[in-house]
């Protein structure tokens, strides 16, 4: 009698998987534009969530550091001219990217050791960190935790081991507060406060008593005035206060105070009479909107600098020796810091990075939702895609094809469909977002605009829908692997 061989059912390759994805595709071609455009709202939605919060993280650094630099000349007239309280002293303190001349102006002024200060500016970055923390409160939520106390006074308050319990009990009874790090790495903060609360006043008040030598310098000039001058006799006098300035960083901001000067100069003399109407009728302004701003962006040009000049010649009251080269920098100066600090203010939710990707938690919340929403409808449209199918996978499971054949069909359609509304959903949502950059920081964004960065998320974007689709597939393909052939033959 003969004997019977066994062999192991034959699988059907790659090729031939892809040849029935395809040719269900085609046959189902609404319903596959259907899934696709799903998938396109979503990637699309999910990209311009992650390049918008890059970009306007990107411009922000970018537009700070520019900005930082165009206000020299304000920071140094406020630091030799402008008593301080300890909140601004606990900022400044806290900066991580302080200067170290500006370092060692603190540790002279604080008394405090070249090896406490790291310790004690840590304490005090943690300090700000949890005071801005409280600001960010509402208001209710905010008095019930701190009561009337601001600033740095709240730490000064929650030292108490009485009043920090208390806050700890306070702060349980809203669930929407969320405190970053442990109760332990709290109260280790409100121990080791009090050592830099006295530093921090001890930085102050020595600080405040360095301005109070100065200021009798300032009686008939201006600090800005003062600095332009560049005298040694005012830098001996800077330096014997107890504010640490070099040469070279003296004739740096001496050089840009006399731009500054003369700036606040010719800005006064476009509110005198003959040289407001003259401006009023070159820029075709009416009185009432007649604004700084405005003539600044106008002077920009030589021509308009020439111009001017002559006018000035001709009709301002106090006279400055200058030149329309001089003018024309000054206009581009006051106009890019202008739109610098309008960038830096539109991009101010990009502090607020604590969700994922960088993203704020608002952000994070919806881009979480729409992706959820997008699997949803991919599995939705595959179940119904299995349930015309019936017959057409007991034909298959009939002919020969094992359930893992079944499921990878479905699995491949799902991610095809996700190959393809990825690439155009990154494309769609990589042009929107950068569209909105342009038109809200137009030059300042494109010098630095992050291509390389845009490129990455593309990338990345893509297969993550065709991974959403295929992981969204995994059910509707065990579903459909599962059929029995008999009894899906009979399912009309």
């Amino acid at each position: 009698m003969p004997g019977f061989e066994l062999r192991e059912q034959p699988k059907m390759g790659l090729t031939k998987l892809f040849d029935l994805t395809w040719t269900a595709i085609r046959y189902r071609l609404f319903r596959a534009l259907m899934t696709v455009l799903v998938i396109t709202v979503a990637v699309a939605f999910a990209v311009n969530l992650l390049l918008s919060g890059l970009n306007s993280r990107i411009v922000r650094n970018n537009t700070e550091t520019e900005l930082f630099e165009l206000k020299t000349v304000s920071r140094w007239t406020s630091r030799i001219s402008q008593t301080v309280d300890k909140d601004v002293v606990l900022r400044e303190f806290a900066k991580s990217d302080l200067e170290e001349a500006r370092a060692e102006e603190f540790i002279q002024f604080g008394l405090i050791s070249p090896d406490e200060y790291p310790k004690l500016r840590q304490v005090a970055q943690e300090a700000l960190a949890f005071i801005d923390f409280l600001n960010s409160l509402e208001y209710k939520e905010r008095r019930e935790l701190a009561g009337p106390v601001v600033g740095a006074s709240i730490l000064d308050h929650l030292a108490i081991p009485e009043n920090r319990l208390k806050f700890l009990d306070t702060v349980g009874k809203f669930p929407t507060v969320r405190m970053e790090g442990s109760e332990e790495k709290f109260a280790a903060l409100c121990q080791r406060w009090p050592e830099t609360s006295r530093a921090i006043d001890a930085i102050k008040e020595n600080w405040n008593a360095s301005i109070a030598r100065l200021l009798p310098l300032f009686v008939r000039q201006a600090p800005v005035e003062k600095l332009a001058e560049g005298s040694r006799e005012f830098l001996d006098a800077i330096r014997k206060a107890g504010f640490l300035i070099d040469d070279l960083e003296f004739q740096r901001v001496s050089d840009l105070a006399k731009m500054e000067w003369l700036g606040i100069h010719l800005e006064a003399s476009f509110a005198e009479p003959a040289l407001k109407q003259a401006l009023s009728r070159r820029l075709n302004m009416l009185p009432f909107e007649f604004e700084a701003d405005r003539v600044w962006k106008r002077l920009q040009s030589a021509s308009s600098a020439e111009w001017y000049r002559a006018r000035y010649l001709e009709h301002a009251r106090e006279r400055m020796d200058w030149e329309a080269e001089d003018l024309q920098e000054i206009a581009q100066r006051r106009v890019r810091e202008s739109r610098l600090q309008a960038a830096v203010n539109a991009t101010s939710d990009a502090e607020d990075s604590a969700g994922l990707f960088g993203l704020s938690i608002k952000m994070s919340v919806l881009l979480i939702v729409s992706l959820m929403v997008c699997g949803v409808g991919i599995t939705n449209a595959l179940l119904m895609s299995v349930t015309e199918r019936y017959r057409e996978i007991a034909t298959l499971k009939c002919l020969g094809a094992l359930d893992i054949s079944i499921l990878w069909i479905f699995v491949m359609e799902a991610s095809l469909q996700g190959v393809v509304g990825g690439i155009v959903g990154s494309l769609i949502g990589g042009l929107t977002s950068f569209a909105m950059a342009l038109l809200s920081f137009g030059s300042i964004f494109l010098q630095d605009a992050p291509l390389l960065s845009m490129l990455q998320v593309f990338i990345v974007a893509t297969i993550g829908g065709a991974f959403l689709a295929g992981a969204a597939a995994i059910y509707p393909s065990w579903k459909a692997a599962r059929l029995a052939p008999l009894e899906a033959m009979r399912i009309e």
